[in-house]
């Protein structure tokens, strides 16, 4: 099909996925992304419409963390093979606008979706090749011109991903449908959306053709599912790396500096760090958040006769919530010491060609605005506002002052601390230069 379409010199664009990262493409829709694009498909369209899906069913879940990954493990996938983010933005017959009606999670979704992924030439790039806009009838100028303002914020000058990085892993990707299959064991995906809700942000993805030259975090899920190539790779590796394990596997070997087991999720998942130790405080606060059950039922015996991604997850066997959370407060303590920076809202950082540090700082809540405070351990020369909102630039703060009131009689104390307002449902870009 693909040479007939080429031979009269058209392209062929598939949909093929619809709110589903690689493994759940391949098991719902038992479509193989990567095998379609080699098979000679131009372009996958890729349908990931967080906002537009979701406002059609309030009384749902927001699954608008499932849409953080997407898009990167997409492209780890398929390569070099062109993917487009298809985004809801307007549709007039069907009567809804998230450009009129929500900017603020639009600018949030275009944002998020351009993770970064490295595929082999230690090269970083834009986890979507462009936007496919759905639909775009009746856009006036004026929404064009703020869907371009929404881009600007993620599409300037970007060198490289600094917040941790997951490894996609063709080898994990095979194994882990069998798996499923026996045991509702979490895809890479599941786990790196739990996290995600837990508040650590990932960055991108790597594939395991850069791991030899990676910089900053890892996490690696399912490690005991990968080749024994990228195994022996990382067992050599001097970045500092998380990785998950199912129903004990021995990691021994690794001679990791901590682990941590869920007692209570469905297939005794292990987290262990590597190349670096957490302080014996963090230590105890991750030990006591595992220690306690957070009562979600299992799903592991639930049919699937009436899964629909958008509106309900595949019966994945259950992780507990103090694990997820457990393990997202090690990534954001490792990121914390790499960067000597933290925020206390969920943070994403990359790092541009000019030398800049652009923090893309999340608001927790849909219904409410909140002031995020950012702590550097180095001296932090100017911060300036790159997203639609806010329009005041960020404050930095006096010693003792919350984030939220400020004293303007007084100049500030500190240029390693600064506040800056997030909108609801919304993302604050800031360029920071030390």
């Amino acid at each position: 099909i693909c040479d007939a379409v080429h031979s009269v010199g058209k392209e062929v664009w598939v949909l093929g996925m619809y709110c589903t990262d690689p493994f759940e493409t391949r098991y719902i829709y038992g479509f193989d992304c990567k095998k379609v694009m080699d098979a000679g498909v131009d372009c996958i369209t890729a349908n990931i419409l967080p906002t537009s899906v979701t406002l059609e069913k309030p009384e749902l879940p927001y699954y608008f963390h499932r849409m953080h990954t997407i898009s990167p493990l997409l492209k780890a996938h398929v390569g070099d093979k062109k993917v487009l983010s298809m985004i809801g933005v307007q549709d007039a017959s069907e009567e809804w606008s998230v450009l009129e009606h929500f900017p603020a999670m639009l600018e949030r979704d275009m944002v998020t979706i351009s993770s970064y992924i490295c595929n082999g030439d230690q090269e970083y790039k834009t986890a979507s090749d462009g936007e496919f806009f759905c639909l775009g009838d009746g856009i006036s100028s004026d929404g064009w011109k703020l869907i371009r303002e929404c881009r600007k914020s993620y599409l300037e000058n970007a060198e490289r991903p600094l917040s941790p990085m997951v490894l996609w892993s063709e080898h994990q990707h095979d194994a882990i449908l069998s798996q499923y299959i026996k045991t509702r064991r979490p895809s890479a995906h599941k786990q790196c959306f739990e996290i995600e809700k837990a508040g650590a942000l990932f960055g991108g993805a790597v594939t395991s053709t850069c791991l030899k030259d990676c910089q900053g975090v890892l996490f690696v899920p399912n490690y005991d599912l990968l080749a024994e190539s990228e195994k022996e790779i990382l067992k050599t590796t001097e970045f500092p790396w998380v990785g998950t394990v199912s129903d004990g596997a021995d990691v021994s070997e690794l001679k990791p500096s901590y682990t941590l087991t869920d007692t209570f999720g469905d297939n005794g998942f292990t987290a262990f760090v590597c190349n670096f130790k957490p302080s014996q405080q963090t230590v105890e606060e991750l030990n006591q958040i595992v220690a306690e059950d957070d009562g979600i039922p299992s799903r592991k015996d639930e049919p699937e006769s009436k899964i629909y991604p958008l509106y309900k997850e595949l019966p994945f066997a259950i992780i507990s919530s103090g694990f997820t959370t457990a393990v997202a407060k090690l990534l954001k303590e490792m990121q914390s010491s790499l960067l000597q920076l933290e925020c206390d809202c969920p943070m994403r950082v990359v790092r541009l060609s000019n030398g800049r540090d652009r923090l893309y700082i999340y608001n927790p809540f849909d219904n409410g605005y909140v002031t995020a405070t950012v702590v550097s351990k180095r001296t932090v020369k100017s911060a300036d506002i790159v997203s639609r909102f806010p329009v005041l630039p960020p404050r930095f703060l006096c010693e003792g002052e919350s984030g939220m009131y400020y004293d303007f009689s007084k100049p500030p104390k500190t240029d390693k601390r600064f506040s800056v307002k997030l909108a609801p449902s919304g993302v604050t870009v800031v360029d920071i230069r030390y």
